[in-house]
């Protein structure tokens, strides 16, 4: 009997034995899960992390190339009014000129008659 004893003894030993092994093996998988949960998660943050930062810079690009636009735009409607203000400041100076032609001709008629009046009094002298 002392030998089934200790063969009982022996048997419930490995029995404890292999008990504590499935309760350290069976945490080992729970930390492994929680390690790989937690790892999930962290990958997960970190894809919507990167999905927000590439949609802020797309804003951003779009927003600098609506500011580029607007600037392109500004450039464009300054050129046109110094083209128009050249062309006006051309016609403006075409005027002139013609009112400048108008004096003179004004002035040689003028100086004409007065020619031919001093001419036709020195006649009647």
């Amino acid at each position: 009997m002392g030998r089934d004893d200790d063969r009982q003894s022996e048997l419930s030993d490995r029995e404890r034995r292999a008990d504590v092994r499935d309760v350290e093996a069976d945490q080992r998988d729970i930390d492994f899960e929680q390690r790989s949960t937690e790892a999930n998660e962290r990958e997960r943050d970190l894809r919507r992390w990167w999905r927000e930062a590439e949609l802020r810079d797309r804003r951003a690009d779009r927003r600098e190339a609506a500011a580029d636009d607007r600037e392109r735009r500004a450039d464009e409607r300054e050129q046109r009014a110094d083209e128009r203000e050249q062309l006006a400041n051309g016609r403006e100076k075409a005027a002139d000129d013609r009112d400048k032609a108008a004096d003179a001709r004004d002035d040689a008629a003028y100086e004409r008659e007065i020619n031919a009046q001093l001419r036709q009094w020195d006649d009647q002298r």
